[in-house]
């Protein structure tokens, strides 16, 4: 190998490995403990009810959607949901304000505004068949 190449393989060895030799003390950061600067996750706001025809009688498969509203809306997994046979829903969202909105194919579509605050919200939807 020329001299040439030697010299600047040796040199760019040397540019990197000038860093190793240095105490710990002085290239560690301190460690912090991570639970301790880790920010607390907001708690989640179950909101649940039920979708109910206008005789009282549940709607299976009814899609409900949570849609964030207010000045700074809430990114939601973009997942839906869906009526149990007995008409039941459940969403965990996390604080703020929503439009819930109920469709399914046969019905007219329903949107209620839900201001999630803390602990559990209980709704109870009408939805009108179409004719």
């Amino acid at each position: 190998m020329p001299i040439r190449h030697t010299f600047l393989l040796t040199l760019c060895a040397l540019l990197l490995l000038s860093g190793c030799g240095t105490p710990p003390e002085q290239t560690t950061a301190p460690v912090k403990n991570p639970t301790a600067s880790t920010p607390q996750r907001k708690q989640l706001v179950e909101v649940t009810g039920q979708v109910l025809d206008l005789q009282g009688s549940p709607i299976h498969g009814v899609t409900v959607t949570p849609v964030p509203t207010g000045k700074r809306p809430v990114p939601l997994p973009r997942m839906l949901r869906y009526t149990d046979t007995l008409g039941r829903f459940t969403w965990r969202v996390p604080p703020g304000t929503y439009d819930f909105n109920f469709q399914k194919t046969g019905y007219l579509g329903q949107s209620k505004p839900v201001n999630a605050t803390n602990g559990t919200i209980r709704m109870q939807v009408q939805m009108a068949r179409i004719n």
